[in-house]
């Protein structure tokens, strides 16, 4: 007897209750499911509609308050070809110095000694101190010309060394007073020394240095002995974000806080700190434009002036930005931030 294809006897058995049941909820459901469908449809028709605003949002000025002043590009890579040529000089250094060479670094000692001395100098200290390392300068020049730059090199060897051991023991070692003069001083009285230790960086230090140094030797402005741009350039970053009123402004203020005599002068004197702290900031991004042509410096001027206060010299050096770029990164910041400049001076 031959046997009939067909469905396997399994499924055409038929189902078990509850599973039938579920079965039959599918039904019930489908309105849901249209109105999900529907739902859907309506939130992709606001698609575009969020789009356009946020479009809206980034394309049209708005008014936001300036925070950040830009910073300067730096090339790590150029930053550290000068150190290793000032370790170069350094070898060489090592190597010997002639007579004349050595006399000359006696005298910067003496007088940056001189300078570091914790009983003020009398003028006529400070000339003879001066004129030792003027003459001893063209001593050094006429034996060993080259040798002048390897002087500044182990002197600047010397210095970087001591501020390590400061920062170490907590104790400022002799050698950098005789090669830094009151240079720690200076850091911390500007506030740049935290829990003993130092806020610039090795390469900041290093040009802070130099530029001392040419000033002290007398050969400031002299090509070989003048900072890269790149060095200026993280230098003048440092300021940007480490700003300090001046000497002049700190001790006035100082003996102006001596005199006050209720919390309103307090306060004035704390806004008048703020605005020479800003003043400050100012003038080295004026300085930082004029040595780099790529850095935005009016756009910067403007942030700067915002924080002081001055909103009407704010908003007009955000005009002049977008006059020259109307395009680019900054030219929407910088209409929200011109936008933000009219409505405070308006408020005023």
């Amino acid at each position: 007897m031959s046997k009939t294809k067909g469905t396997p006897a399994r499924d055409r058995a038929p189902l078990p209750a509850e599973v039938a049941r579920l079965l039959s909820l599918g039904g019930s459901r489908a309105p849901d499911a249209k109105r999900v469908s529907s739902w859907g449809s309506r939130a992709l028709a606001l698609v575009p509609v969020g789009v356009t605003v946020l479009v809206a949002a980034l394309v049209f000025p708005r008014a936001v308050p300036p925070s950040e002043v830009p910073l300067p590009l730096v090339d790590a890579r150029s930053l550290a070809d000068v150190e290793r040529h000032d370790g170069e000089l350094v070898a060489r250094a090592k190597k010997g110095l002639s007579d004349d060479t050595r006399l000359l670094g006696s005298a910067i000692r003496d007088f940056l000694s001189l300078q570091a001395s914790p009983t003020p100098p009398t003028d006529g200290d400070v000339l003879r101190a001066r004129d030792g390392v003027q003459r001893a300068l063209v001593r050094a020049r006429g034996t060993a010309p080259a040798e002048v730059e390897l002087l500044r090199a182990i002197q600047l060897d010397i210095f970087l060394r001591a501020i390590d051991d400061y920062e170490r023991t907590g104790v400022e070692p002799p050698e950098l007073r005789e090669v830094g003069g009151s240079f720690l001083k200076r850091m911390s009285d500007v506030g740049w020394v935290v829990d003993g230790k130092l806020l610039p960086s090795r390469s900041v230090r290093s040009t802070l240095f130099k530029l001392a140094w040419a000033q002290t030797a007398g050969v400031a402005g002299e090509p070989d002995f003048e900072p890269s741009l790149d060095e200026l350039r993280e230098l003048h970053a440092f300021y940007i974000r480490h700003p300090h009123a001046s000497e002049t402004r700190r001790r006035a203020i100082a003996e102006a806080r001596k005199l006050a005599k209720d919390r309103a002068r307090c306060d004035e004197l704390a806004a008048l700190e703020r605005a020479a702290v800003e003043e400050f900031r100012l003038e080295k991004v004026k300085k930082l434009g004029a040595l780099d042509p790529s850095y935005p410096t009016t756009f910067a001027q403007g942030v700067v002036l915002y924080r002081q206060g001055r909103f009407s010299a704010s908003a007009e050096a955000f005009r002049d930005w977008l006059r020259t770029h109307p395009d680019g990164s900054l030219a929407l910041r910088a209409q929200n931030h011109l936008r933000a400049a009219v409505e405070a001076d308006a408020r005023l």
